[in-house]
């Protein structure tokens, strides 16, 4: 899942990125946008307007919702504003310069965590259950044809 996801030709790292197959919040509307800067003024508020106010989006795509925050916010805000992605895949090329990009979340921040979209970034396995018990689900990643693996880890399958 990880190699599909991340690898060298993987999902969220080559070609246009998940905006040209599927639509997020971020990408149907302004208003969640507008939402979420209202969270953020009230951040801000509560930590009586810090020099620097820290806004880390977990899983960020290619930055949109950092992009959106900072063009809809107030001058003011908007110039105390740290926007930090943290995404795996590379830093876009026409990503604002003011907009950090790592792959980790920051220690210390003094702001808003997101985390919108960072459940579409985590690889998972998926097992399926059999006659003999759970098996991992193994997809062939040159015909997508799936079959029945090894058992799931014991810690796993303790889970499932």
């Amino acid at each position: 899942m990880e190699r599909a996801l991340y690898g060298p030709d993987g999902f969220f790292v080559s070609g246009a990125g998940p905006a040209a197959h599927f639509r997020t919040s971020v990408h149907a509307s302004p208003v969640f946008t507008a939402c979420l800067l209202r969270q953020l003024e009230t951040v801000d508020a509560a930590l009586g307007h810090p020099d620097r106010l820290d806004v880390v989006d977990v899983g960020a795509g290619r930055g949109e919702l950092l992009r959106e925050l900072l063009a809809q916010a107030a001058p003011e805000l908007a110039a105390r504003l740290h926007p930090v992605a943290v995404e795996l895949s590379a830093r876009p090329p026409d990503l604002l310069p003011e907009i950090d990009w790592r792959p980790d979340i920051p220690d210390g921040i003094t702001g808003l965590l997101l985390a919108t979209e960072w459940l579409d970034n985590v690889p998972v396995d998926v097992a399926v259950h059999t006659p003999e018990g759970w098996r991992l689900l193994l997809v062939n990643p040159k015909t997508g044809e799936e079959t029945v693996g090894p058992p799931p880890s014991p810690t796993d399958t303790t889970w499932l």
